[in-house]
């Protein structure tokens, strides 16, 4: 039940946001003051137009592209040259200096990026407050509503698929060696450093640069098969649904933190829900 709720709320959020989203705007409207007490009614509030942020970053520039536009297009180049080279080769086998050295780089690159971001886009500190503003936990409760549709999509994509040579390393890993520091660095790395990176990547700066462009419909659908790409054929056709929802909630509440709240639930569930189905 609650997975068809949350497939069918969405519906309502295409439904309802669709025309809004195709004219082009400069400016985000005001948040309204209240929402309807009936029944679903804050729901509908919250999906409105008058609730809808614009993802533009303002007047274009000629042969100008923001640095951070720059640094997170060349890691997403590598980042999905590495994903399809995972569908030709094998998976490579990782170790726990391995994960040690991915979120040292992983970090490293979120710091550089948000750095250039916060200098670039000033606006950008609002969507990090997490108390204050209501947008961080809109986000996130809507979010929740659709994140059981996005678990059980992905588990039904990937289970016919799933044997001991398409298994994700860092599940092989902890097959082998379910040793304390490696279950603390692959939680770090699932469920902080990669939700992290990847929403200042994806959606914090690549979103809003193509939305200058294109249409924000089609903004979400690229960025989303970028991130689908960068995960690999198997593995992104199933978080499809995820990177779908996460550029529709970001380009609804522009809120960076609630996405990267939901990104975290979703892979912090997804990891114990392998570990307790494995073998």
């Amino acid at each position: 039940m609650l997975t068809l709720a949350s497939l069918l709320w969405w519906i309502g959020l295409i439904g309802v946001n669709l025309n809004h989203w195709l004219r082009p705007s400069t400016s985000p409207p005001p948040l309204p003051s209240a929402a309807p007490r009936l029944l679903g009614g804050h729901f509908l509030t919250a999906f409105s137009p008058q609730n809808s942020f614009s993802l533009a970053e303002g007047p274009l520039k000629p042969n100008r592209i923001p640095m951070h536009a720059l640094c997170s297009l060349a890691w997403v180049g590598l980042l999905v040259i590495s994903g399809l080279s995972v569908g030709i080769a094998p998976r490579a086998e990782v170790s726990l200096a391995g994960i040690q050295q991915t979120v040292l780089i992983n970090l490293t690159l979120a710091g550089i990026l948000l750095v250039t971001l916060i200098v670039e886009r000033p606006d950008l500190r609002t969507e990090f407050t997490l108390l204050k503003d209501r947008r961080t936990w809109q986000t996130f409760a809507i979010g929740l509503l659709a994140i059981p549709a996005a678990i059980l999509c992905t588990l039904l994509l990937l289970s016919p698929w799933r044997t001991e040579e398409t298994q994700h390393p860092l599940l092989s890993l902890l097959a082998k060696d379910a040793a304390s520091p490696i279950v603390a660095w692959i939680g770090c790395l699932v469920t902080i450093v990669a939700p992290l990176t990847e929403e200042l990547v994806f959606r914090v700066s690549l979103q809003p640069f193509l939305s200058r462009y294109v249409s924000r419909p089609i903004a979400i659908t690229i960025v989303a098969v970028c991130f689908c790409l960068a995960h690999g054929p198997l593995d992104g056709l199933a978080l499809a649904p995820l990177a779908l929802i996460l550029g529709l909630l970001y380009a609804t509440y522009r809120s960076a933190i609630g996405i990267m709240l939901l990104h975290a639930v979703f892979n912090g569930v997804m990891l114990i829900t392998a570990l307790v189905m494995a073998p």
